[in-house]
């Protein structure tokens, strides 16, 4: 295991400890998995009437390419409560102290589920303190959904409507600077 997957390992140890105590006794993270990848199939894909950049994002295939493409960058975040599949994120972490963005967030498209209203800020505080811990100017949301900015400006990011990316295309982002105040 690479050092920033141990790192990473860790760090969703200590954040569901934390988060478990605030929130729920149920609550545990873990990067996207067969386990997690599963439960989207089995459940998720099934019910969701999503289409992407809405949600309804193929899991499994974005996880393999990011995985493919980014290996050692790679950052997934899954959100469980109990045995219930509640969120995943995922995106990767630059090689550099730029930033850790976040490509894909999504909650289960189940209207009854234990974290309904606090998925986004789960994914938000654990990448987040993800990037303090890698040592990471900004936490970036890629291509932010539409609906979904002002809640995103309301958490303190600021929306960048079209800016080139380093592949030479033009993207629409959130981005947030890491605070390193209270560490």
């Amino acid at each position: 295991m690479t050092d920033k997957r141990s790192a990473l390992k860790l760090f969703l140890e200590k954040s569901s400890e934390k988060i478990s105590e605030d929130l729920a006794r149920q609550i545990k993270l873990t990067p996207l998995n067969s386990t997690s990848l599963d439960f989207w199939e089995n459940n998720w894909k099934r019910k969701s009437t999503r289409i992407p950049p809405n949600g309804g994002w193929d899991w499994r295939s974005h996880y393999l390419d990011f995985k493919r493409r980014k290996p050692k960058q790679l950052y997934s975040l899954a959100i469980w409560h109990g045995d219930i599949l509640c969120g995943m994120t995922i995106g990767y972490a630059s090689k550099g102290p730029s930033h850790v963005r976040l490509d894909l967030i999504e909650g289960t498209p189940s209207n009854n589920h234990p974290l309904r209203g606090s998925v986004l800020q789960i994914i938000v505080d654990v990448s987040m303190n993800y990037a303090q811990m890698t040592k990471k100017e900004k936490l970036i949301i890629a291509n932010p959904v539409p609906d979904l900015i002002a809640i995103y400006q309301q958490r303190g990011f600021i929306y960048i409507s079209e800016k080139k990316s380093f592949f030479g295309t033009k993207e629409a982002f959130c981005s947030k600077e890491v605070s390193y105040e209270f560490l």
